[in-house]
């Protein structure tokens, strides 16, 4: 999603001609995300003297990506990443205009089906973002690409920011609807020759993003990112009760991976 993606929690929508990456991705590589705990002791060197009470059990968290048809070329990565998202205990929202029900149920994820596309077809993100926040009450929302396979490694560095956010943040409630029309100019036809004119802003015919009970609720919102591991995997991977194929896969990674420069970011957690 490049530089658009909001930063402020579940309230504050891209812009409506962004088009969703991983839509128009080539395929033929899985691209693993592996979350080393290490990157985050600087900046959370505090977090031994977190208090452990600060949530009420562990957080609900729904990854949400657009996928690919199931080819050939793609089933086998985007199968990999979806299960590996369910192994380490998240739900799985498959987004999209063209979403089979049929690959949902046989990945154990949830279809939801979106409507609004560019002239070539291509989703736009922001109704992808708003569908995918409408289909659950998790307390954090993971955007990711269908290729990006996680470990266990990512939640406890999603927990380590979390904990972070509830000792320092603060909580906000944003006027989405205000800060929609102030960061992003409306793509809409003037409605007479009065506005045309006029020179300044205006709302038109502009789909603006709704929202549900609990975004309305103040929150210590956050948004956690990071780089991806390139390893190339061709066979399926096989998700044991005892996490033997995550040790496999850090084994392989560490062996064969290549980390990928600053700008691989391929999922983004917020609240």
């Amino acid at each position: 999603p490049g530089s658009t993606t909001g930063a402020h929690g579940k309230g504050w929508f891209p812009s409506t001609m962004t088009q969703c990456r991983s839509h128009g991705c080539k395929p033929g590589r899985l691209l693993v995300a592996l979350c080393i705990a290490l990157a985050l002791a600087g900046v959370f060197s505090t977090a031994q003297e977190l208090d452990a009470n600060a949530r009420a059990g562990p957080a609900r968290v729904a990854f949400f990506t657009c996928p690919k048809p199931m080819t050939e070329s793609t089933e086998t990565s985007q199968r990999n990443a979806v299960g590996s998202w369910k192994a380490i205990g998240g739900e799985v929202l498959l987004v999209g205009p063209d979403v089979s029900e049929a690959d949902a149920q046989s990945l154990g994820a949830k279809a939801v089906r979106t409507s609004r596309v560019t002239q070539e077809g291509v989703p736009l993100l922001d109704d992808i973002f708003e569908a995918a926040q409408q289909a659950t009450d998790a307390d954090v929302m993971v955007f990711i690409n269908t290729d990006m396979v996680l470990t266990s490694s990512f939640m406890r560095a999603l927990d380590a920011v979390m904990e972070h956010a509830e000792r320092f943040v603060e909580p906000t409630l944003f006027n989405t609807t205000q800060r929609y029309l102030e960061e992003f100019t409306p793509l809409v036809e003037p409605q007479n020759a009065e506005q045309a004119s006029s020179g300044e802003p205006f709302a038109g015919t502009l789909p603006l993003p709704t929202l549900n009970e609990r975004e309305r609720k103040p929150t210590k919102n956050f948004m956690m990112v990071g780089r991806r591991t390139n390893l190339a995997m061709k066979a399926p991977l096989t998700f044991d009760d005892q996490g033997l194929w995550e040790k496999e896969l850090h084994s392989l990674a560490a062996q064969l991976g290549q980390l990928d420069d600053p700008r691989a970011l391929d999922y983004f957690a917020f609240r």
